[in-house]
């Protein structure tokens, strides 16, 4: 993706070696940004309010436009096709492995007989139900391919 050295992340020093060097890298937002992490991200990498990291993000997406355009792209496309497309020219696909079950999912809580506010009521009383665990599974799995299809594709 991007070449790291002192000069260029303002932070770092030359006299920072290994796990100093990483430790700082990791936090700082545009690296959690360019791996697919979103403003959730930055305030854990970070330990800074949500509003803050939110607003870090904004300001990041909207200098490098085209980062957020590809990005959305690669978000939509595996879950319309079940696969991330490695390499275009050599057609290489990282299938989805549990790509059948979310679509499931997908339908399930897009249905008009989902019940949101019944969910809410249940994650609060019994967080282990099976509906919350199916929409926990659900959207976890659905973070994981997103940042896999940004990270995974090879230019």
């Amino acid at each position: 993706m991007f070449l790291i050295t002192s000069k260029s992340v303002p932070h770092l020093n030359s006299k920072m070696h290994g796990d100093d060097i990483v430790q700082r890298v990791n936090a700082a937002p545009y690296v959690a940004i360019n791996y697919g992490g979103n403003a959730d991200t930055i305030c854990r990498n970070k330990g800074i309010p949500i509003q803050e990291a939110q607003k870090i993000y904004d300001n990041y997406m909207k200098g490098f436009s085209g980062l957020k355009k590809y990005q959305d792209f690669r978000r939509k496309d595996w879950f319309a096709k079940g696969y991330i497309l490695l390499n275009p020219l050599t057609r290489h696909k990282a299938f989805i492995y549990d790509y059948d079950k979310l679509l499931e999912e997908k339908r399930r809580m897009s249905s008009p007989d989902w019940d949101w506010d019944y969910y809410r009521q249940m994650k609060k009383e019994y967080p282990e139900s099976d509906t919350v665990q199916m929409v926990k599974h659900f959207f976890k799995r659905k973070a994981d391919s997103e940042r896999q299809s940004i990270n995974y594709p090879m230019k």
